[in-house]
Parts: structure tokens; sequence; C-alpha cells
């Protein structure tokens, strides 16, 4: 004969297994974020590179916010404003000297305590 499940058992290993969902959905959430922002810094550096040494203009910006949003129609972030936001940070941290690996951990840091702050 089988044991009979309590309810109070099965509310438990419930809430557990919710528990671990929004424990999971939480990490995917800050690893995401780490990447996104980590390419957002490279765009905004790149475009910085390549103004500085190659001396592209400001329209270029226009034309690369077309086409990642021609590319990419699904994702947000490509605006004109967002891509001169992301060539603004690159700037500023080009001035403190920081290098991907620095940037990197700092998203991480930061991308975490967002996620804690709004979760």
């Amino acid at each position: 004969m089988k044991p009979v499940l309590s309810e109070h058992s099965y509310t438990e290993v419930l809430a557990e297994l919710k528990k671990k969902i929004l424990s999971s959905r939480h990490n995917a959430l800050i690893t995401v974020n780490q990447h996104l922002l980590s390419v957002y810094w490279e765009i905004g550096n790149t475009i910085l590179h390549h103004q500085f040494e190659e001396g592209w203009g400001t329209k270029v910006i226009d034309r690369i916010s077309a086409d990642l949003r021609k590319e990419f129609p699904e994702m947000k972030g490509f605006s004109v404003r967002n891509i001169k936001y992301m060539r603004a940070s690159a700037k500023e941290a080009s001035k403190t000297n920081a290098d991907e690996g620095r940037v990197r951990r700092t998203v991480s840091v930061y991308t975490q305590d967002s996620v804690a702050i709004l979760g």
C-alpha cells in the first residue's frame, strides 16, 4: 500500500520547487544583464575608438543604430540615443583607464546589486 501524501508535505515540496525556479530565473536575469551591459560597453568603446583613430563622424551612430535595429528587430536598446549613451559611458570609462576586464567586473557587481534591489 502506498503512503498517503499529506497536504502539509505537498505544500512544503511545492514551496521549495517554486523557490528553486525563482532562484534560477533570478540567476538567469543577472547573467543576461551582465552580457548585455558588456556588449553595450563594447559597442560604445568600438565607436569611440573608430571616431578617434579613423575620424569617424557622429553620423556613424545613426547608421549603426539603423543597421543594428534592422538586424535585431526583436531587441530594444539600439536607438541613436542609447548608442550615444553607450559611447559616453565608454568615454567615461576610458578616462579612468578602465579595461574590458574591469568593466566586466563592475558590470557583474552592478547587475547583482540591481537585481537584488529590484527583486
